[in-house]
């Protein structure tokens, strides 16, 4: 719609004793408009490392073979495909029917690159950031996603969803949909938070053509039309579900896209007891399983199908912060305020032996609550 058009219908509707004020106004939108500088992504610091137009993320396989099925385990039950809700228990994999706004590259600290949206515009002073919208991105039943889309699925989050999002979005002051491709978000005038840019860019996009004529706090398993490149081919609550890759995904060959998403099928089975999983993956009935057990992973090696080389096992390395685990004194208690007592506890922790005897010496002492990564602190003993 042109602007000569919009102005013709606010005339038809209003008069024209207000066409002078309503014409300023849109005038100053327009050049609100015509002043955002797009740019294909963004990160938290320095420039990002893929340029624009670049063709695939270096740790992928751009031409890697795409079909067959992936089957996985899950454990207890399903009552609903809305994961946006505290109400009832969203099936496994359900993540795959939505795609947003940005997408994330795993290579790089804090940058994101573009998918629905193809462009982002951090407004100067850090008032606001504005999003445009592919033209070519479509829903999965093929309607068009639209910044109103958008700006439809920010309001129903913050004030349905989770609390998690009215706390990710609180310095969110409103939302402006500037046209059918290009939305803004205005941040409140005290927000020192310079991740508010990212984290909208990570917004998931629900249909509000679907959505507006449905109750958005109920459980339900009816399958919703999502934005993602898989969709909901079967399921049965309690026994498994299973995504079919949208043959018709408008996304499958974007560059952010370029060697994911190759099955054509991922299952997910549903297992009440993680043994009997166990049992089941040694059966062949599922095809991947991520074993976080000492005890498992070592007894596991010595598998016929393993030894046969049908069952392969990896450990992968990383660089992440490996987290803690282990006791935590209550400091509130008398006893434990002496921190000779603290440590006298910890001096009779043997670890080395437990390590050796109990956990087949597949752990490490943490030192450090950011272990594992370059930032914990210097061993300076």
């Amino acid at each position: 719609m042109t602007l000569k058009s919009i102005l013709w219908k606010i005339k038809t509707i209003v008069g024209y004793g207000f066409m002078g004020a309503v014409f300023i106004s849109l005038a100053v939108a327009v050049h609100a408009m015509d002043t955002l500088q797009f740019q294909p992504s963004i990160t938290m610091r320095g420039e990002p490392k893929y340029p624009a137009g670049f063709s695939a993320f270096d740790y992928v396989n751009p031409q890697a073979p795409k079909g067959g099925i992936l089957k996985q385990s899950a454990f207890g039950s399903f009552d609903t495909f809305n994961p946006f809700t505290l109400n009832g228990i969203a099936s496994a994999g359900i993540g795959l029917m939505y795609d947003s706004l940005m997408k994330q590259s795993a290579d790089e600290a804090f940058s994101l690159y573009g998918l629905i949206a193809d462009g982002i515009a951090v407004l100067p002073q850090h008032k606001g950031v504005a999003f445009h919208i592919n033209t070519n991105a479509k829903f999965s039943n093929g309607t068009p996603i639209t910044a109103q889309d958008v700006a439809f699925t920010f309001h129903i989050l913050k004030e349905k969803g989770t609390p998690t999002y009215r706390y990710y979005y609180q310095d969110v002051a409103e939302t402006k949909v500037m046209d059918s491709q290009t939305v803004v978000f205005y941040f409140k005038e005290q927000t020192q938070n310079p991740e508010l840019p990212f984290i909208l860019s990570e917004l998931p996009v629900l249909s509000q053509k679907w959505w507006q004529s449905r109750d958005f706090t109920k459980t339900s398993l009816e399958i919703p039309v999502g934005s993602g490149p898989y969709v909901i081919d079967s399921f049965v609550p309690g026994r498994f579900v299973a995504y079919r890759r949208n043959p018709n995904y408008w996304a499958q060959d974007l560059n952010v896209n370029r060697g994911f998403y190759n099955f054509d099928e991922i299952r997910y089975e549903y297992y009440r007891d993680t043994t009997v999983a166990l049992e089941a993956f040694k059966a062949h009935a599922f095809d991947v399983r991520l074993e976080n057990e000492a005890k498992k992973w070592a007894q596991f090696q010595t598998e016929k199908d393993v030894q046969s080389g049908q069952i392969k096992m990896k450990a992968f390395e990383h660089h992440l912060p490996s987290g803690m685990q282990g006791y935590v004194f209550n400091l509130r208690r008398p006893i434990f305020r002496d921190k000779r007592v603290r440590e006298a506890i910890s001096l009779a922790f043997d670890f080395d032996w437990m390590n050796q005897n109990l956990f087949y010496g597949l752990y490490n002492r943490t030192t450090s609550f950011f272990d594992n990564s370059y930032l914990k602190a210097p061993d300076e003993s």
